[in-house]
């Protein structure tokens, strides 16, 4: 009988158009870079270029973004409120850059993310 249950539960996810979590030991990564693009699809071998576009585009599933290293001008948005942890990273301890003239980081009413291993300029 609990293998129906289950079999129906999945059944009904599918068919209502539900998105799944990622299975476990199953990793949701996505990528930024100073050369990516906000047009790329957020891969390591096609990164986004900004944290707004990362926080904007990534699943709300527990994703890390991993930021390569180098430097991200100009004042970075974090507005997205999230309903499970996402975790905005330097891929290298603080070889990741965000500098601006002015505010560095706008976050205005996030939820649930966690900014780490960034030199704040």
């Amino acid at each position: 009988m609990k293998v129906k249950k289950a079999w129906i539960a999945a059944w009904l996810l599918v068919s209502l158009g539900i998105p799944s979590l990622p299975a476990a030991g199953a990793t949701c990564e996505y990528w930024v870079a100073p050369s990516g693009s906000d047009a790329n699809s957020g891969t390591n071998l096609a990164p986004w270029l900004t944290l707004r576009h990362a926080a904007d585009s990534v699943p709300d599933q527990g994703c890390s973004v991993l930021f390569a290293p180098g430097v991200y001008s100009g004042p970075q948005q974090l507005k997205r409120r999230f309903t499970t942890p996402t975790v905005f990273r330097s891929s290298t301890p603080h070889a990741a850059i965000l500098q601006a003239s002015t505010s560095v980081v706008n976050i205005d009413g996030s939820t649930n993310v966690t900014l780490e291993g960034f030199e704040i300029r």
